[in-house]
């Protein structure tokens, strides 16, 4: 992953592979909060997908962080980019250009990323246990009609994205 955005993506601003990293691990310890430190939860998780409901979800908030932290840091161009080498990658068939990066047998996740549309597209659901689109995580918005244009605040992807981020890394 730290190949695919260091090395094929043009970045917004210059990093070190450590800070990624860091930015990754922070993720992913913010993602498993609440709901992986409370016993319930884990009982009852344990049980779903023949057993294997936990690591479902670990997979997934991993992919997820991973294409957060070292994936965000591009333009346009380049999130398409890594988001179809990630993908490759995740699914065992990365490019010959990054195949000689992958020294172990692929693992192949339970639920991959959806093949339509990108990366960047889907949040992992936590509850629900899959891949939902960003927009489907917030409730429809009924705009009144007297209220002033200036008043006026609707929620984009964009918007939708950063605050989830910001509320998961904050809390």
């Amino acid at each position: 992953t730290i190949r695919i955005s260091t090395r094929g993506c043009k970045t917004a601003l210059p990093m070190q592979d450590i800070n990624l990293t860091m930015s990754c691990m922070r993720l992913i310890s913010s993602l498993l909060e609440p709901e992986f430190t409370d016993p319930e939860w884990l009982e009852t998780n344990k049980k779903l997908v023949g057993g294997k409901g936990i690591v479902l979800r670990l997979e997934c908030l991993v992919m997820f962080a991973l294409v957060w932290s070292f994936g965000v840091n591009t333009d346009n161009a380049g999130r398409d980019y890594f988001s179809s080498q990630f993908y490759k990658v995740t699914v065992g068939e990365p490019e010959e250009a990054f195949a000689l990066f992958v020294t172990a047998d692929p693992i192949q996740p339970q639920l991959p990323f959806p093949k339509d549309g990108n990366v960047y597209d889907v949040v992992f659901d936590k509850t629900k246990g899959k891949w939902v689109d960003w927009m489907s995580t917030v409730q429809k918005q009924v705009i009144p009609h007297d209220v002033e244009f200036t008043q006026i605040t609707v929620a984009t992807a964009d918007t939708v994205r950063y605050t989830y981020l910001i509320k998961t890394l904050v809390s």
